[in-house]
This record gives structure tokens, C-alpha cells and sequence, in this order.
């Protein structure tokens, strides 16, 4: 019996580091520095692996039924330790770290400014090797106002934002490898959202739910179906398009269309809810069809009424 148990700790401390090391990828981060425990072999490995995943949840201990009851007679310091426990390890994680970061993903909640994201993307932008990067924050109407390092990861190939705000001027070169952009709730300049498309000639997936522009009274819509078409002239070479948006957005939309300015020949799946193919709507949608000869796939989202 005694025989039998070394063998498996043989077995597993004996695995290919790259195969060590592709398991790790396949867990969360927090689980992948656990296996620390496992063998000698196994002690450092996770400092290695390319794929970093954060979630705040993950992260924290766990805490019983009356810890909760008595944090809520504090929300605040609640907030504020939940903040430094997270942080603090994706510190920990980050100072071990060697080789390539390829992946990071953070998924959080926020409740005011969080200058650690800043110091998270510089640092990120510093070693320059990210090629998909997501940001998934909650906490609206916080939102995060990404650092100007964020446009120094030129090496992106992939973008997730949530809940974020690009306020910077539009001097940036841009995206050169991105391939797909993920936008939710995001505030941005009109200008700055061009430049960013516009120097991301290789732009394959685009998704756009909800954005928003920011003036003197807020934040307002930004996007008209003019606007829009104007984006498609630099998609030359886009094949999954989403857009997406609230309810009221739908009579902001102009009268007057223009024409898509060039045909999309690679564009192949177009998802739309109905702010896109309703009421003044219809006539972009039926000119996003015609310039689209090579569709094979439209899906139409109307809204669940209650």
C-alpha cells in the first residue's frame, strides 16, 4: 500500500514541466498557487504559467453567516479591506511572476478610484507581452478610468472592458495586432474611439454594448447610426459584429443614413437588438445587410416585455 501511494506522488511530481504547466493554465490562479503543496517539482511552476485570472470573490476568505451580519454595520471598512485582500494578493502573485504574461483577466468590484489598476496596467505595460487583456469591473456608476499605459500594450490581440473610461487624447498609435474588441459600458470620446478603431486595421470581432460619451452634465450617448457607419470604414477586414443598447437609446438615432461608406465582403455573424432594427432602425439594418454580400448568420434580440 505504502508502495502504491509513493508511486502516484512519483507519478505526479515526475509530470513535463509543460505539462505541469498547461494544468495550471486550466485552473484559477489562486488554485495554481495552491499547488505549491504538491511537490518539489511543483513548488514554483505556477510563477511561470502565462495565464493570470483574477476574480474578487476568489480571492478573499470565505466568512461565516454572523461575520457577514457584523459587516454590514460597517460597510465601509468592509469595502476597504475586501479591497486591500485583493490587491494584495494579486501583488504577491505578480512579484513572483517570471517569463511572459500572455492572459490577465481581473473581475471585481469597485467602489471609487483604484490607482492598484493603474499600477497593475503599468506594470503590465512594462513587460509589454499581454496579447489578451480583460477588464470586467462592476460598481455603476464608479467607473474605472483606464491609465494612459494601457495604450503602450501594443502586443494586444484581444480587449474585454467593462464599466471602464478611455479619456485620453487621441495621440495614440493604437492597436497594430488586435484582432477582437469587447466593449460594455464604456465611456469614450468620439474622437479617441476613432483612432483606436482606425489604427486597428486587422479588427476581426467587434462588440459595442452601451457606450457612452461624457460632457459638462454626465454622461450622454455616443453613438448615432452615422457614427456608426463612419466606424465600418476602418473594419476592412471584420467578420462578428455585436451592438447593443439600452432602450433609450433607440429615438436618438438620426433620420438621416448615410451609406456604409465600403461593403463588408469578410463580414460572416451580425448580432443586433432591436435599437438597431426597430423603428428608425430598420433602415441601418437594412443597409448593414446589403453591404454585407457574405452574412451567413443575423441574429435579432428584442427586448422581454414585462
Amino acid at each position: 500500500m505504502k508502495a502504491k501511494c509513493s508511486s502516484s506522488s512519483d507519478l505526479i511530481s515526475g509530470l513535463p514541466q509543460n505539462i505541469i504547466e498547461s494544468i495550471l493554465c486550466m485552473v484559477s490562479t489562486r488554485d495554481a498557487v495552491k499547488t505549491s503543496i504538491l511537490s518539489k517539482n511543483w513548488r514554483y511552476s505556477w510563477t511561470r504559467i502565462p495565464e493570470l485570472l483574477f476574480m474578487d470573490f476568489m480571492l478573499i476568505k470565505s466568512k461565516d453567516k454572523q461575520q457577514e451580519e457584523e459587516d454590514e454595520e460597517n460597510t465601509k471598512k468592509e469595502e476597504l479591506t475586501r479591497k486591500y485582500e485583493v490587491f494584495n494578493a494579486i501583488n504577491q502573485v505578480l512579484s513572483k511572476h517570471q517569463g511572459s504574461i500572455l492572459e490577465f483577466a481581473l473581475f471585481m468590484h469597485i467602489y471609487d478610484e483604484c490607482v492598484e489598476i493603474d499600477q497593475i496596467i503599468t506594470y503590465l505595460s512594462r513587460k509589454n507581452t499581454v496579447k489578451k487583456l480583460t477588464l470586467s469591473l462592476e460598481g455603476y456608476p464608479s467607473l474605472y478610468k483606464l491609465h494612459s499605459s494601457f495604450f503602450s500594450l501594443n502586443q494586444l490581440t484581444y480587449i474585454s472592458l467593462r464599466h471602464c473610461i478611455l479619456d485620453h487624447q487621441p495621440t495614440v498609435n493604437g492597436f497594430g495586432q488586435l484582432t477582437s474588441l469587447f466593449l460594455d459600458c464604456v465611456v469614450s470620446s468620439k474622437e479617441l474611439f476613432l483612432h483606436v478603431v482606425s489604427k486597428s486595421p486587422l479588427l476581426k470581432s467587434f462588440t459595442m454594448i452601451n457606450i457612452n460619451t461624457s460632457d459638462d452634465d454626465g454622461y450622454s450617448h455616443i453613438f448615432s447610426h452615422a457614427f456608426i457607419c463612419e466606424l465600418f470604414g476602418y473594419m476592412p477586414v471584420i467578420e462578428q459584429l455585436h451592438l447593443e443598447s439600452s432602450y433609450e437609446y433607440f429615438r436618438q438615432f438620426d433620420s438621416y443614413l448615410p451609406m456604409i461608406p465600403t461593403p463588408l465582403l469578410h463580414l460572416k455573424y451580425v448580432h443586433l437588438d432591436e435599437s438597431f432594427f426597430m423603428g428608425n432602425g430598420l433602415p441601418f439594418a437594412v443597409s448593414l445587410i446589403r453591404s454585407s454580400p457574405n452574412m451567413e448568420k443575423l441574429k435579432l434580440e428584442g427586448y422581454k416585455k414585462h
